[in-house]
């Protein structure tokens, strides 16, 4: 290399004598003649406009300009000027960039003509000039878009296997985490465009740094987080309070309550001096920086509020029956329900207030329909013959109801209900088994949903609460009772629902879900994967029933799966396992699940809904000392747990996670 710089030197000087200037065209690929040439003065560098935003960036590979990568399609150089012809899909644009004068450079990119400014600081210098804007986009919850591009650059090595960059926020609507995930490239490349329905706060992938931010749908932005030389910029079209809270970051500080203190008179004066502090020492920031923007000074207030709110909720779980005293209900209601901000997505933790804050008032609930199976039998009936057995059944209930009533004492009474209850045993065996069954209950639970929905809808009315905030509170509770429930609606709370909200964009989600669950229910169902504990009724040793249950498997691997229908990473894991069979179906292997605490209609649900079946799939839910029996045995203190058995039963001593199936096939191979 050496040797190569000084014949560069040597035609330097040569080249000097023949002419003041010379232009030399480059190759896409770099020598260290250039690098000494002076292009350490462009290659790598960041530029900004006279508004203090950043613009365009150069290096030797590619350049940055209008949230893109662009490639080089030529290069030019005339002295301490260059000229640049710019490719991004097809797309060309050329930059001419003027000597450097002070860190400075005039260039002109397509027909603009800007004076640029080196960028040199970790984070973008503060703006020139104040901006007064106090307000953030409102879409009013309605579809729209947000394309979110960068560059990791100089990953450190423990990340560079990470093969996707993720993005996480709260979906407000339905209070689930939503995640989104872009495509990296080797050099830690990633481009995402992903519906947001409001301004939100986003958190940006937590495996390689910890940044949260705000972003506006609409809008196109560019991140660039500099490992090695420690730069943190945004690039957009509005992207000023993005690279403000980059240099000045949120402060998530709270106040809790001190464990065993009940004086909600202090906690209140101690939450109060807390967020004047906090607000005091925000505008103290901005008077040291007076250009930082009024929406910053806003968006930093507004955080440590609802950081505070949610911090000040938990504290109700020092009171009684979870209730909060007079005098905190009026310091919530005054300090924080009535400074609820627009849009409700803009902060994350203003989420969890509302959850803990809607969910205190809404406590006390009153149902106005009727819970008596008799005024619901056309309902529940799902044909002509469940009708008529469940009419005979209501003219035996209210006969023998009759007599009973007209009998002159309780032994009497007693009498003819038992007489009559024996000659009507297989009448009242069936009925019971509508009554009790999957179709009643979901009768049952969406005549509850709708009587509370309209219950919530009068109370949060008598809040004050707008259109906006009426339809995040129901569609949430619409959305959990899916969840929790797993099952479609009934077709009159869709109804219901949508002479309540008038955000399509909220019904499409709902419909969504619940079209989700619609199909499953008519999805045909293998029960064979099921399996009867009945052989095992006189067993209570954890280790002997593993070993009746593990036996028919012999000459096959066993992968146990011990889980809960009311655990979400068990779920999680399960939604995947069609996949986990496919990659796995070289290794002939028997998959055990055995149910934690599971309800059998919910059990069966989520084994249908994921799919969790097959010729080599068991199912067990086992009576409840049996199973902690063999939990005990196997030492399992979280799910889901996991567990290998050879092809001769015996249990292996190996730790074992079916959700890194890699490790596992690396695992079988070896015990091959």
């Amino acid at each position: 290399m050496k040797k190569i710089l000084i014949i560069a030197l040597l035609a330097l000087v040569t080249l000097a004598g023949q002419a003041k200037e010379k232009t030399v065209v480059w190759e896409n690929s770099t020598t260290e003649h250039e690098s000494n040439n002076g292009n350490e003065q462009l290659f790598p560098s960041y530029w900004s406009d006279d508004k203090g935003d950043w613009k365009i960036a150069f290096f030797e590979d590619c350049a940055i300009y209008d949230c893109q990568f662009w490639n080089y399609k030529q290069k030019q150089q005339n002295g301490d000027k260059y000229t640049f012809v710019l490719e991004n899909n097809g797309k060309e644009v050329t930059v001419s960039v003027g000597k450097n004068k002070k860190g400075a450079r005039p260039m002109k990119i397509g027909n603009q003509k800007v004076v640029y400014s080196m960028i040199t600081s970790r984070y973008l210098a503060d703006y020139p000039t104040k901006d007064t804007r106090t307000g953030f986009v409102d879409t009013n919850y309605k579809a729209d878009s947000v394309t979110f591009v960068g560059w990791i650059k100089d990953i450190p090595e423990k990340n560079k296997k990470e093969k996707t960059f993720e993005l996480g926020y709260k979906n407000i609507f339905t209070d689930e985490e939503e995640t989104i995930l872009g495509d990296l490239d080797e050099q830690g490349r990633f481009s995402i465009k992903f519906p947001l329905l409001n301004s939100t706060e986003i958190f940006c992938d937590w495996d390689f740094f910890q940044v949260h931010t705000m972003l506006e749908p609409g809008k196109t932005y560019f991140l660039l987080y500099d490992f090695k030389e420690g730069r943190r910029y945004f690039m957009g079209d509005d992207c000023r309070l993005q690279n403000e809270l980059f240099k000045y970051p949120l402060d998530w500080k709270s106040i809790d309550m001190e464990n065993g203190d009940s004086d909600f008179d202090r906690y209140i004066a101690t939450t109060d001096s807390f967020i004047k502090a906090q607000n005091a020492k925000i505008d103290q920031l901005c008077t040291e920086h007076p250009t930082l923007s009024t929406r910053f000074n806003l968006y930093r207030k507004s955080n440590t509020l609802w950081i505070q709110a949610f911090a000040f909720y938990k504290a109700r779980f020092r009171c009684k029956d979870n209730q909060f005293p007079e005098n905190a209900r009026n310091y919530a209601y005054n300090t924080f329900w009535i400074k609820i901000e627009k849009p409700y997505t803009l902060h994350y933790y203003l989420n969890f207030f509302l959850q803990k804050y809607l969910g205190n008032e809404m406590k006390q609930r009153s149902y106005t329909f009727s819970m008596d199976y008799l005024d619901h039998l056309t309902e529940i009936a799902a044909n002509d013959e469940e009708l008529d057995l469940l009419m005979r059944w209501k003219a035996f209930f209210e006969k023998t109801n009759a007599r009973c009533n007209a009998a002159s004492t309780e032994e009497e009474r007693i009498r003819i209900a038992e007489e009559e209850n024996t000659k009507n045993a297989d009448l009242i065996k069936k009925a019971e088994e509508i009554l009790n069954g999957p179709r009643a209950e979901k009768i049952f639970d969406g005549y509850a949903l709708l009587s509370e929905m309209r219950d919530q809808e009068h109370k949060l009315d008598s809040l004050g609460a707008d259109p906006s905030l009426k339809s995040l509170w129901i569609s949430q509770q619409v959305s959990e009772e899916i969840d929790y429930d797993r099952t479609s609606l009934l077709p009159e709370i869709l109804d219901t629902l949508k002479a309540m909200i008038n955000n399509p964009i909220v019904i499409e989600m709902i419909e969504k879900k619940n079209n989700h669950y619609l199909a499953i229910e008519n999805r045909e169902f293998d029960k064979f994967a099921l399996k009867s504990s009945d052989n095992l009724k006189d067993i209570s040793d954890g280790e002997a029933l593993l070993k009746k249950i593990v036996e028919p498997y012999k000459g096959k691997f066993v992968l146990l799966d011990v889980w809960g229908t009311w655990c979400g990473p068990c779920k999680e894991a399960l939604s995947d396992s069609q996949e986990e069979y496919e990659r796995l179906k070289d290794y002939d292997i028997a998959y055990l699940y055995l149910a934690n605490k599971s309800p059998k209609e919910l059990w069966e649900k989520i084994i249908k809904e994921y799919n969790v079946t097959g010729d080599n799939v068991a199912h067990y839910n086992l009576p409840k000392e049996q199973q902690q029996a063999i939990e005990r045995y196997l030492n399992i203190h979280s799910w889901p747990s996991y567990k290998l058995f050879d092809r001769n039963g015996n249990l292996l001593d190996l730790e074992v996670d079916a959700r890194e199936i890699d490790d596992l096939i690396h695992l079988l191979d070896k015990l091959k």
